[in-house]
């Protein structure tokens, strides 16, 4: 599994999955200590607003993948699988089986939401390794939460958000609530470990469950009420 911990990202533009394409990654080990700070789930880095770059494409250089190369296909996953490239395509999104831990596309906000203490970073500003309290802790990548479009809108598949979040989500999706696996979730934690966990577990609104969505550590009771 690459570190997270990058530096801007180097490489070229994002491109579309080419089937029989092969990714392998280079490095092991905890999460986090390229210089750079964790990557940043999405940013607009030209003030054109024509260009997305996502937290695969920092990662690129060290994995030799993009969002839609095989190494971030879940074999399980059967929904839809694309990248959007450029704002005009629907916001910073991409679609697939494999999210990021970070805040975004929330039902509902509260004015003292702590946004400067998710993985993802706050702004332009990316969370370093030192903001992580307890690696072993603390959610970095996991299987998709995947959703439909609400009616009148309809797709053939399904299909999963690249961003992992522990906030309902906005009345323009319905959530598919059955998991991915039997087990639940596959989380990659920051430590470099992996868990399954239940969906009623990933949501439970319990000190012991909502504290390993944070930076600090620290439970955030504050956000429960905007849980699924």
């Amino acid at each position: 599994m690459p570190r997270f911990c990058c530096p801007p990202y180097p490489g070229p533009k994002p491109r579309p999955y080419r089937r029989g394409a092969k990714a392998t990654s280079g490095n092991s080990g905890s999460l986090g200590n390229v210089p750079g700070g964790f990557p940043q789930v999405s940013i607009l880095p030209d003030t054109g607003f024509n260009e997305l770059l996502k937290w695969s494409d920092y990662l690129q250089p060290y994995t030799a993948a993009f969002y839609t190369n095989e190494l971030y296909r879940c074999p399980a996953y059967q929904g839809l699988t694309v990248q959007h490239t450029t704002a005009s395509e629907g916001g910073p999104g991409c679609w697939g089986s494999y999210a990021y831990s970070t805040a975004t596309e929330l039902g509902a906000v509260l004015p003292t939401f702590p946004w400067d203490q998710r993985l993802g970073g706050f702004g332009l500003v990316p969370t370093p390794e030192s903001a992580v309290r307890k690696p072993c802790d603390m959610y970095a990548l996991a299987d998709a939460r995947q959703v439909r479009s609400a009616p009148p809108y309809t797709e053939s598949l399904p299909f999963g958000f690249s961003w992992f979040s522990n906030e309902r989500l906005t009345p323009y999706f319905i959530e598919l609530t059955s998991g991915p696996h039997p087990g639940g979730f596959n989380i990659l934690l920051c430590d470099a470990h992996v868990e399954p966990v239940k969906r009623t577990s990933l949501f439970d609104k319990s000190d012991t469950w909502s504290r390993r969505w944070w930076c600090d550590n620290q439970p955030h009771p504050e956000v429960w009420p905007n849980y699924p």
